[in-house]
């Protein structure tokens, strides 16, 4: 009998888990729950693909005996400290003198000018390029005033403000600390432009190690991390990386380096300059190393006691609730963690797999910035991400081979009943065929899947109505008896894509009813081979219609619920006369409509816009 689909909500990251950035982090509320539905007393839990360490710091908590690893430096420090965390207050002590040389460097260097000692927050930075057309000087600012966008203004060349074809950087105005107009005086653009220019001979060698050439993550051949500062805060930051990774304690010395690490960014090239800085503070929320033809360069020390800050109102619960269950983290493949567990006589209860999803994020790539500062700089072969550095069908057979040995190592590391807890999510077919290929070929069926809403839960980000996706799936697997294959018969899939369908009216959109065929296929343990057919399977059954859709080549089956009346029967229910939360609304709904083909926001929000109104957070009625 395949397993019922549930919805589980993610909760806004606690304090805790919002000291560093860092991708897929998955919510904790979510991971204690899992944890606590699938191990009913304390054993071990392997985490091969630690990240950010929430679920080797929720398992060890409930006290389980964690194994942690990953390849990432930046993700070994970030969930040894989930771990084993400083006292809050002997690491303030601790990194205080380091800050303290910092605020000294700062206020001597980061005043509005010599003759006017204010402190000033931020530089704007306009790009210099040089023509390929007629060799013109062009500044970022004078290119935007062309009749043409990006063209040059004397011989209407196309250009590129980045930071490949950037000769220099031009200051272009100056804000003080203490708020007012951009200060555009010559002489205060001038003392920026000179002391901005004005750095360390010989940086640290790892700032200056060149990172991978990957176009679409905007890394160009030669780049490191040198590249993306000025030269005077990349003196500055790496003046307060050399302090900090002197201090004698290893638990305050990496929170410091993490505190440092979370904050380069912010100090960098990356942050745009827009609006007048009127619609928010700086933030680097680009996919890549985009430097913007108008950026920031910012104060460091104003950063760094920010995020210090930040870091001793997360220490503090990291450090009342401390683990009850031992935890290891350690720097490793994947792979060849689980071997040496293996090695080591020592087996998993349960194992968390987070693997690469295929193409999404190359994690180490990423994080090169962080690495460099760390002094740390891996290689990117050690990721199994599919990555843009490698011709694509390089890449992506590294990436099948490497999930075939990931997953047959977590099958060979389970104890007798263990079980693999699985998170993914891709819409790419490739994706999808290697993890099933993986899974079936070392035993492995699936006994459970649930969603997770939404896809990623920020610190900053709210759960907007027109957000239209929805999370992770999150798969519990187990070891099949020997013999055991898997299934090739697709009906169940296509009685799943008919029911998605008719329960809208027989019309669908493309991507839920891909989404459809990707939770049946996982859930009945159809064939990985078989993926292959999806596009055949979907044309067989639904042909295209208005707007995009595609709508069922049968007349929908009446005996199906329909998700529009599910919503507004959810909807009157809930929001009454004075409204309610938005996400518990929704939450609502789709766990109403899992078997329907999982409803996104963006859904929901069309169905009831006749008689709900959304404000914000909340739903009230019209």
């Amino acid at each position: 009998m395949p397993p019922a689909l549930s919805v589980v909500a993610a909760t806004t990251h606690p304090p805790e888990y919002r000291l560093h950035k860092y991708w897929s982090r998955k919510p904790a509320n979510v991971v204690r729950g899992r944890l606590e539905a699938l191990l009913s007393a304390p054993g071990v839990v392997v985490d091969p693909c630690c990240g950010s360490g929430v679920v080797a710091r929720e398992a060890a908590l409930l006290g389980h005996t964690v194994h942690a690893s990953d390849v990432n430096p930046v993700a070994v420090e970030l969930s040894t400290l989930m771990v084993e965390p400083p006292e809050p207050d002997a690491f303030l002590a601790a990194v205080e003198p380091a800050l303290a040389w910092l605020d000294a460097a700062c206020a001597r260097r980061w005043v509005v000018s010599p003759g006017d000692p204010r402190p000033a927050r931020y530089a704007v930075h306009a790009v210099v390029v040089d023509c390929r057309g007629c060799g013109a000087e062009v500044v970022a600012v004078d290119a935007a005033l062309s009749p043409v966008a990006k063209r040059c203004p004397r011989c209407a060349a196309p250009l590129r403000f980045n930071l490949e074809w950037l000769r220099e950087t031009r200051v272009v105005g100056v804000a003080p600390a203490g708020g007012g107009d951009l200060i555009r005086d010559a002489d205060v653009l001038a003392y920026h432009q000179r002391d901005g220019a004005r750095g360390d001979a010989s940086p640290p060698a790892s700032l200056r190690a060149p990172f991978a050439d990957n176009r679409r993550i905007l890394a160009f051949h030669g780049m490191a991390a040198i590249s993306l500062f000025t030269a005077r805060n990349l003196a500055l930051l790496a003046g307060v990386a050399e302090r900090l990774g002197a201090i004698a304690a290893p638990d305050a010395r990496r929170a410091g380096q993490l505190l440092l690490t979370a904050s380069v960014a912010q100090c960098s090239r990356l942050i745009p300059y827009r609006n007048n800085m009127t619609s928010g503070g700086p933030a680097w929320s680009v996919p890549g190393f985009w430097v913007p033809p108008l950026h920031l360069e910012t104060h460091p020390a104003l950063h760094l006691r920010a995020r210090l800050a930040r870091f001793a109102t997360g220490l503090r619960p990291l450090s009342r609730r401390r683990p009850r269950g031992p935890a290891t983290v350690r720097r490793a493949s994947a792979e060849r963690a689980l071997a040496d567990l293996r090695a080591r006589g020592v087996t998993a209860d349960l194992v968390f797999l987070d693997p690469p999803y295929g193409e999404s994020v190359p994690f180490i790539e990423f994080s090169g910035l962080w690495n460099a500062f760390l002094g740390e700089l891996p290689a990117p072969d050690d990721d199994m991400s599919v990555s843009d550095r490698l011709p694509q069908g390089e890449a992506w057979a590294r990436y099948e081979a490497a999930l075939d040995r990931l997953v047959a190592a977590a099958a060979a590391a389970l104890s007798p009943g263990g079980r693999v807890l699985l998170t993914f999510n891709n819409h790419d077919l490739r994706a999808w065929r290697a993890l099933l290929a993986a899974l079936h070929a070392h035993g492995l069926g699936c006994d459970e899947v649930s969603y997770q809403i939404p896809a990623v839960v920020s610190s900053k980000a709210a759960f907007h109505p027109d957000n239209s996706y929805v999370g992770d799936l999150w798969a519990v697997c187990a070891p099949r008896p020997a013999g055991w294959a898997p299934a090739r018969d697709t009906a169940p899939a296509v009685a799943a894509l008919v029911r998605c369908a008719s329960s809208r009216g027989g019309a669908v959109p493309p991507k839920l009813a891909r989404r459809t065929l990707a939770v049946a296929w996982l859930a009945h343990d159809l064939a990985a081979d078989l993926v292959d057919g999806w596009d055949a399977l979907l044309a067989a059954h639904l042909a295209p219609a208005a707007g995009g859709a595609l709508r069922l080549r049968r007349a929908p089956d009446p005996d199906v619920p329909r998700v529009a009346a599910i919503a507004r029967e959810v909807a009157t229910q809930r929001v009454g006369a004075d409204g309610c939360a938005w996400p518990e609304l929704y939450q609502a709904v789709a766990a109403r409509c899992v078997d329907l083909g999982l409803p996104d926001p963006g859904e929901v929000r069309a169905l009831l816009a006749d008689s709900v109104r959304f404000a914000g957070r909340r739903a009230v009625p019209r």
